[in-house]
């Protein structure tokens, strides 16, 4: 999914619902603050992970958290000591479940993984090709019972 196709979505949705973005959420990052946890992970975050970062900050967005490059309880650092040292996450299901990027060389991998922590925390791939997709499918359509008649 392209950053232009994922901000006209984040839009439509904000436009029919604007309390879905009333969660707790904190201030943008800075460039400077992604590149110094960069550095601290040894690792590169990738393109996406970078934008939602910058133009919208992490915490909550809709009906799902990114976890963010600042210390703190919603914090990667806080969640990677649970985590594969293959493993980055960047967002969790609010039970102990986590997803994140596979490390390979020093990079973020493309596609978005799960880490269950039922089976501790065993790396999976899921149907998500990058973050952008997974907001949409898990941030911006929330699940919603049927109505009993």
């Amino acid at each position: 999914m392209t950053q232009d196709e994922f901000e006209r979505l984040v839009e439509d949705s904000r436009a029919k619902h604007p309390f879905w973005f009333e969660g707790d959420r904190e201030v943008p990052v800075t460039e400077n603050e992604l590149v110094v946890f960069e550095l601290q992970a040894g690792c590169t975050l990738p393109a996406e992970y970078k934008y939602l970062a910058i133009r919208y900050g992490c915490g909550n967005f809709a009906f799902t958290n990114i976890l963010s490059v600042r210390d703190g309880e919603r914090s990667i650092s806080n969640a990677q000591p649970y985590c594969p040292n293959s493993f980055l996450p960047v967002s969790d299901n609010g039970v102990g479940d986590y997803y994140g990027f596979l490390i390979e060389d020093g990079a973020c991998k493309g596609g978005i993984y799960f880490a269950d922590h039922e089976e501790n925390f065993k790396v999976t791939v899921t149907e998500y090709g990058d973050l952008f997709e997974y907001v949409v499918e898990v941030g911006l359509k929330p699940t919603i019972p049927p109505v009993n008649e």
